[in-house]
């Protein structure tokens, strides 16, 4: 064990632990937010031949059948091909010590469907966080299209919200997926 008998050199040794100590942490939330795109939406195409209307029906049938919780369409123009509406997934953020999950984040966004030409394009976008309101009040994260949580969100760590926006990530590729497999054509 090394004992310091001068102050100068304890006061400095412990900034620059403490220096050395910010510095890895800020590393590790730099590399954290490069997992992410921006802007947080994910998109898919694909040509998948064949009459457009056919195609247009095997994406709506997907949409009614897949996405949970599918509130009203806010545009389907079947001879334009085009089905834009507002989801909410359920994300599992809290989990016990066996492992189970005791509290599902609600996250909503917007899913535009493009088709044209036997081609389609499939986008989930506007992802927003709705959170639960409690005696602290409104603990929503907001848009996860930033950086960090909404200014005064109450006690949301940025470690929660990365959480949050990994899982609503991870929900929203196995949703794309599904629809590319349901359109007939494979992962790329």
């Amino acid at each position: 064990m090394i004992v310091l008998k001068n102050s100068f050199v304890k006061h400095t040794l412990t900034f620059v632990l403490l220096f050395a100590l910010f510095s890895c942490s800020s590393i590790r939330v730099s590399k954290k937010l490069k997992q992410f795109p921006s802007p947080f939406q994910f998109t898919i195409s694909d040509s998948v031949g064949g009459i457009d209307t056919f195609i247009y029906a095997k994406a709506r049938v997907w949409i009614l059948k897949s996405l949970v919780n599918p509130k009203p369409v806010i545009e389907e123009n079947k001879k334009a091909g085009i089905i834009v509406g507002k989801c909410v997934m359920e994300v599992p953020v809290g989990k016990d010590d066996y492992g189970n999950v005791v509290s599902n984040e609600h996250v909503h966004y917007i899913f535009s469907v493009e088709i044209k030409n036997g081609k389609y394009k499939c986008m989930l976008s506007g992802f927003w966080h709705e959170g639960m309101l409690s005696a602290r009040g409104n603990n929503d994260m907001g848009s996860l299209n930033s950086r960090k949580p909404r200014k005064g969100a109450p006690k949301i760590s940025r470690t929660k919200y990365y959480e949050v926006k990994q899982l609503a990530q991870e929900q929203a590729n196995s949703y794309l997926k599904d629809f590319r497999m349901t359109m007939g054509t494979r992962d790329q």
